[in-house]
């Protein structure tokens, strides 16, 4: 039975028999953020973010945008110990040093993302633009039950406005620096009884802040638009059908606008070789561009039984990408990789979830995956040598699982949940016109398909606590598996051992004396990392091995409180030990010696070198990272003001294994300053400025033979907009 007969089955039963379906909906957020009063649905149900054994930070749609978050990029700023890369036109989130900077097709990261209860299993499809967020959930820590598929890190949970019987319209566009624009709308109308629908759209383009030295060009950071939509139908007060529709494309070339770090790259050895040397500065043969096209559609159902609901969400996503780079960083056209190809996912999954009052609460589910992910093209051209590969990964996946909580007195609980992952997996390749792994019957008998399958159990464990109404502690211990994975740009057909992790921690919520406080200490036993050596630019090749194993361990602290019903504030700390304890074999690049270099300034690029790595930190592991916000709330010149200032910390970190090429410490400054002529005016004027103290840092860095290439990230900007609502 093939996969797309699966997914019609699969479709069809949930239409037939809409009494055994689901979708559940996800509440809309409360007006504040704080740990007592915001629901969430991080273990599946609707339950006050207090009450939730998990270290979960949320944020609501209007908290994002005041301290300046639009996209999952973004993201950073809202907690500690969470970094979002955009390593060219991949997403790659990771949570407390739990990270991969694997982008082959068919690899997913270490922090799965959801958008309303759809899995979003490719790294291409990570980009989400922020145009009608209800409110976002980071789940913290090794999901092994109910976002258990490669959510080693944890999970981040996107939760979009639903369509109510409540006619809105709002919306906003602004200007920014290096000619930006910026808009987003968003429509909410009732259709007919038990019938509503809404949609939105948003857009971003700017001419960039770097530019390429020989031509004069600016490089753009971003061409962006995307939309969503969704209806919902609710016949009864049990069944509830949901239809989702987006439609996303993300085009930039400062994802690609690459720079050698202090100087490191082979094309100086070389005459007439222009590089940059600077922050906005660029010298390149091409201009560089990074495209991901993203559509998806979705149903969900839900129809409550009373004494439980059983959910389903059936889902399909595509993403088209391709990308363009100049891997010398130089003006000569000495080595480039272009490399893109379709991904097709579809997703289907049920859950049952009890709703009858007593000790016991119970989840049941299974989730299934089918997964095609292609590279079409992988050309490589160094010189007068040109390499093209092709590849096709393809994953088929399920796992059930289950979780329940008894609650054995009014203040004492035990969650004990399980899951069960299995995962088959294949790789095809061919190199120029030779094949060199087919699933099909071909000559040479060698060229035969490579294909694994892996298992796995994993669980959770949680003791609750509760003191008083306003002070819980718990106690969990659970792990997380991250399947195998073959490396597409190799040709050997070898995958990599699985990830596994055993996660221990101890935490606490309080709401005493009106301040909500979030603390927990973790200690993390992570074994088999799947670990990357970046590209190499005339081979096209890169290197994927696994790790022995690290120890994780560390603390985070999130408060927040209003003062006086003016001012509220938001605050966030994490510390984090997270080091290699057993990696004797590294694949690790450092520079070529001077001599090596010749009459050509030094460094001139890198060469590979096995080396024992063991104790140093994990990549983008920093020791400590910081969130903070204040928002200021008044009456101005008749109407309604407020002031928001926020503030992101990361103490230096570790680009590449061999800790050789480092972050240094940087903190982000922004202010935002809103204010409506009335109290209940329509209208809301913004103006806000980013990254105030204008700190020079990387968005990436990548290392390879031709040398290291990163990309500085945009230094200070401002902007302006205009808001209105209608009701």
């Amino acid at each position: 039975m093939n996969t797309f007969t699966k997914f019609l089955l699969a479709g069809a039963a949930m239409v037939v028999l809409p009494g055994i379906a689901y979708a559940q909906t996800p509440p809309e957020p409360a007006v504040d953020n704080s740990v007592d009063e915001l629901v969430i649905t991080a273990q599946r149900r609707e339950e006050k973010l207090m009450d939730v054994p998990l270290t979960v930070d949320a944020a609501s749609g209007e908290k994002l945008e005041a301290i300046g978050v639009t996209q999952t990029t973004e993201l950073s700023r809202m907690t500690p110990g969470l970094q979002f890369t955009q390593n060219g036109n991949v997403a790659q989130p990771s949570i407390r040093g739990v990270a991969t900077k694997n982008s082959s097709p068919g690899d997913s990261p270490n922090v799965a993302l959801y958008v309303d209860g759809v899995y979003i299993a490719s790294q291409y499809g990570g980009f989400i633009d922020f145009n009608n967020v209800a409110r976002v959930e980071v789940l913290k820590g090794p999901q092994g039950t109910l976002y258990g598929r490669n959510a080693t890190g944890g999970a981040i949970n996107i939760v979009t406005r639903n369509p109510d019987d409540v006619f809105e319209v709002n919306g906003e566009l602004g200007i920014f620096s290096y000619n930006g624009w910026e808009g987003q709308i968003y429509a909410n109308a009732p259709i007919a009884e038990g019938l509503a629908a809404n949609f939105a759209a948003s857009f971003t383009r700017d001419d960039g802040y770097i530019k390429d030295i020989v031509t004069g060009k600016n490089l753009i950071s971003a061409d962006n638009y995307s939309f969503r939509t969704k209806l919902l139908w609710e016949p009864t007060d049990a069944l509830s059908v949901t239809l989702a529709l987006d439609y996303s494309k993300h085009n930039t070339s400062t994802g690609y606008a690459n720079i050698p770090v202090d100087g490191n790259a082979s094309a100086v050895r070389t005459a007439g070789a222009i590089i940059g040397e600077r922050r906005g500065e660029v010298a390149l043969s091409f201009i560089p561009y990074a495209k991901n096209r993203n559509a998806g559609a979705a149903v969900t159902v839900a129809y409550d039984f009373q004494p439980f609901t059983l959910t389903s969400i059936t889902s399909a996503r595509i993403n088209k990408n391709s990308s363009l780079t100049d891997n010398d960083m130089s003006n000569l056209p000495q080595n480039s990789l272009r490399f893109g190809g379709p991904t097709h996912t579809y997703t289907q999954e049920f859950i049952a979830t009890s709703n009858t009052d007593g000790p016991i609460e119970w989840l049941a589910g299974v989730f299934w995956i089918s997964d095609k992910a292609q590279r079409k093209l992988h050309k490589a051209q160094s010189g007068a040598t040109t390499s093209r590969t092709y590849a096709t990964a393809e994953t088929d996946a399920i796992s059930p699982y289950f979780e329940v909580t008894w609650h054995t007195t009014e203040q004492l609980s035990f969650i004990g949940g399980m899951r069960y992952n299995y995962e088959e997996k294949s790789l095809r390749n061919r190199s120029n016109n030779t094949i060199r792994l087919s699933c099909k019957n071909t000559a040479p008998p060698a060229a035969k398909c490579a294909e694994q399958d892996w298992e796995s159990t994993t669980y959770r464990l949680t003791a609750r606590y509760e003191i008083d109404d306003e002070l819980n502690v718990y106690l969990t211990n659970s792990t997380g598996f991250k399947s195998g994975v073959y490396n597409t740009t190799a040709f050997d057909g070898t995958p990599v051992d699985p990830e596994t992790i055993t996660a221990w921690a101890v935490g606490m919520k309080s709401s005493k004396f009106g301040v909500d406080i979030t603390a927990e200490v973790f200690n993390y036993d992570y074994k088999d990392l799947q670990v990357l050596r970046s590209l190499d630019p005339i081979t096209g090749t890169s290197l994927l091995q696994n790790a022995s194993n690290a120890k994780i361990s560390g603390a985070e602290i999130l408060i927040s409180d209003r003062i006086n019903g003016n001012w509220r504030y938001n605050i966030g700390v994490a510390y984090l030990d997270a080091k290699y304890e057993d990696f004797t074999g590294a694949s690790v690049l450092v520079p070529r010696s001077a001599a090596a270099c010749g009459a050509a300034p030094y460094p001139c690029g890198n060469i590979d070198t096995p080396s024992d790595v063991s104790g140093n930190p994990l990549i983008r592991a920093p020791e400590w990272t910081a969130n903070a916000s204040l928002t200021y709330e008044t009456e101005l010149w008749g109407g309604e003001a407020d002031v928001t200032g926020s503030l992101y910390y990361t103490s230096e970190f570790a680009w590449d294994v061999g800790n050789r090429v480092k972050q240094p410490s940087y903190t982000l400054l922004r202010l935002e300053a809103s204010w409506s002529p009335t109290p209940d005016s329509p209208w809301k004027i913004t103006l806000w400025g980013d990254n105030l103290t204008d700190e020079e840092y990387f968005a990436n860095v990548n290392t390879s033979t031709s040398g290291d290439t990163g990309i500085y990230a945009a230094p200070r900007r401002f902007g302006a907009k205009v808001g209105f609502k209608f009701q």
